[in-house]
């Protein structure tokens, strides 16, 4: 009988493990506090001016029960996406490239990926759409703050160059100063890596503590005098809890680009858990807080700060740095996010998804600069692609995965496993 022996890898091949091996240590460079950072930025965007209005409005029973159980469920369907990520052949310990949309390419093919990527496209760029426009309401300010007024081209039996002393729109705009302003800051932060962009990270996250802390002692020294009273157990307007909760608990669709780069050393778990327990207990504070501290809270907690809050420029300072710091830094990496998915998995080209992910959501900003129409913005996104993309998708995928592991630990043979990992790669994923 000939038995067949292995041979030993050449000298080039022995070669080529290692200088891919010093390449991974030289791409996975994010530490705990980098990834702590990221996570929890992701998590501290656009929704948290809305929190102290659901308080007010909704009562403190049900948001607190809703934050404490999405808290749970957020950090189930993070660590499912990672055990997801490891059962890919070859990624035991994350040494390859692998995107939210190359798991569901992996694990259920051509079709599902195809509306796998419409849902998290859809998730990522409704966050950014969101940024975008508090971001531009906070630079108008600042500019009918210096001028007595800003400007903007009104949508009205045409256009008509128009001026606001309030610094908002009640008619549609075509766009605004704040809004040119937020393009040109957001435009070099696009061409930002993400590895590059965690010391920035790291600075919003310090900021962030900073700003939530003002926020909760302007309540609790507001002119309007704290009050709470003003917080009942159960309100009578329910039905915002759902998409305020979801959309500040999701965070889910960045985490592979971060397990991409983190450290080997970084404890996944720890990481998370930790993120989204510092941001519930926040929310839950700031939320109780600020529903007390003001009278009336519609929305954007912003804006009652800039009008209403004394002294008036320590409380114009940090609204503005929550939108220049926090929610700015942000747009692009949720830019970026959206692009990686599409180009990873070959759902388009490099300058299609380009246009698509950094240039087209500047167009479906447009209608969401007039004032107040935002709010049904937030609720309908999170609850259609945010819910979907960050929740339900993980889910999902987990259950596909554990079908998989099943198949392939289930055999015995080489063949059999390799015959095994076609199958399932024959769905053309990329793994870089």
């Amino acid at each position: 009988m000939t038995v067949e022996r292995t041979p030993l890898p050449r000298r080039g091949a022995r070669l080529q493990r290692a200088v891919t091996l010093n390449r991974l240590l030289r791409a996975k460079t994010v530490g705990f506090l980098g990834g702590l950072s990221l996570l929890v930025n992701a998590m501290s965007g656009p929704g948290i001016p809305f929190v102290p209005a659901l308080f007010q409005k909704s009562g403190w029973v049900l948001p607190i029960f809703a934050f404490v159980v999405f808290t749970i469920v957020s950090s189930l369907s993070v660590l499912f996406i990672v055990e997801a990520m490891q059962a890919i052949p070859g990624n035991k310990h994350f040494q390859g490239t692998v995107e939210f949309g190359t798991l569901i390419n992996f694990y259920f093919g051509k079709k599902a990926h195809l509306t796998g990527q419409f849902f998290l496209y859809g998730a990522l760029i409704s966050q950014a759409v969101q940024s975008i426009v508090l971001t531009s309401q906070a630079a108008d300010d600042i500019t009918r703050r210096i001028f007595g007024n800003t400007w903007g081209l009104v949508i009205n039996n045409g256009l008509r160059w128009d001026h606001s002393g309030s610094g908002l729109f009640d008619q549609p705009v075509l766009f605004t100063v704040g809004y040119l302003v937020t393009i040109v800051l957001t435009i070099p932060l696009g061409f930002v890596n993400l590895d590059d962009n965690i010391q920035i990270q790291i600075g919003a996250f310090f900021l962030m503590f900073v700003v939530l802390l003002h926020w909760i002692v302007a309540s609790f020294t507001s002119p309007e005098v704290f009050k709470p009273s003003r917080l009942l157990p159960i309100g009578d307007e329910l039905s915002s809890v759902a998409g305020v909760v979801l959309l500040n608990l999701a965070f889910t669709v960045v985490v592979p680009s971060w397990i991409n780069l983190k450290r080997k050393d970084v404890n996944a778990q720890l990481t998370v858990w930790s993120a989204t327990t510092i941001m519930s207990t926040l929310y839950i504070i700031f939320g109780i807080i600020g529903a007390m501290g003001y009278e009336g809270l519609d929305g954007d907690f912003l804006k009652t700060l800039r009008e209403r809050s004394n002294p008036a420029a320590i409380a114009l300072a940090s609204t503005y740095a929550f939108t220049f710091c926090m929610l700015l830094p942000g747009i692009p990496v949720n830019f970026q996010v959206a692009r990686q998915n599409l180009t990873q998995n070959r759902v388009m080209g490099k300058y299609p998804a380009m246009f698509v992910c950094f240039v087209l959501p500047l167009f479906i900003v447009i209608p969401f600069l007039r004032n107040g129409s935002l709010q049904a913005f937030v609720d309908w996104t999170s609850l259609l692609f945010v819910s979907t993309a960050n929740f339900v998708f993980p889910l999902v995928i987990y259950l596909r995965c554990l079908t998989f592991r099943k198949d392939y630990n289930a055999s015995r043979g080489k063949d059999i496993k390799i015959k095994i990992v076609l199958e399932w790669r024959f769905k053309k994923v990329l793994i870089n």
